[in-house]
């Protein structure tokens, strides 16, 4: 199964045999790669809440999928501190995570780090493990992008205050406690909450 984000609302390829409980209320529909492009153009226009495409062959469905998008990658970090705090940022008004575009010649790994020391002002990072990818999709002057992320759970020793790159358009970076932390009513993306669901549970 993929979960992919158009305007942050997820147009899920799902096998027969997934379990898409979680996505209750959303419409299922057979995957038809002659109508994809249709229902993408749908997805952008905000026609619906999301969608399940229920495919034969989730992998063939994903390769044709992102025949109508320039792909692009990028790495980013889900940042614990040693007090089990979650690293935050506030960008364009909503609570995200630092991520960010992987330069040329540079591992995902080290863009995930580099990514968070310069969106967040922190050192003395270290990759705990690769955690999770993710995918969403954008329009910028006329062409469609498929944005990969890949996302590793990191350990964060650093205690100075942080400071947000404004010059990416983030206003905030802060230190969440996770015993305080109601992801529910946060105002994020649901693509950023389901990444974090499994998180808020590792509270001290």
């Amino acid at each position: 199964m993929y979960k992919i984000f158009i305007n942050d609302k997820p147009f899920v390829l799902s096998s027969l045999n997934d379990d898409t409980s979680e996505f209750e209320g959303i419409e299922r529909i057979h995957f038809d790669s002659e109508n994809l492009i249709n229902l993408i153009k749908a997805g952008e226009e905000m026609k619906f809440k999301g969608l399940i495409l229920l495919c034969i062959d989730v992998e063939k469905a994903l390769v044709e999928f992102k025949k109508h998008f320039i792909s692009i990658e990028a790495s980013g970090g889900i940042v614990l501190n040693n007090e089990k705090k979650l690293l935050l940022i506030k960008r364009f008004g909503k609570w995200d995570l630092p991520k960010g575009k992987i330069d040329l010649g540079e591992s995902n790994e080290e863009a995930a780090l580099r990514e968070v020391e310069e969106e967040c002002g922190v050192s003395q990072l270290s990759i705990v493990k690769e955690y999770s990818t993710t995918f969403h999709t954008y329009k910028n002057q006329g062409h469609r992008f498929f944005k990969i992320t890949y996302w590793y759970l990191m350990n964060c020793k650093y205690t100075e205050k942080l400071v947000p790159q404004l010059e990416e358009s983030i206003t905030e970076a802060i230190w969440q406690d996770l015993n305080t932390f109601d992801l529910k009513e946060t105002d994020s993306y649901w693509s950023i909450k389901d990444l974090l669901k499994n998180i808020v549970n590792l509270k001290k």
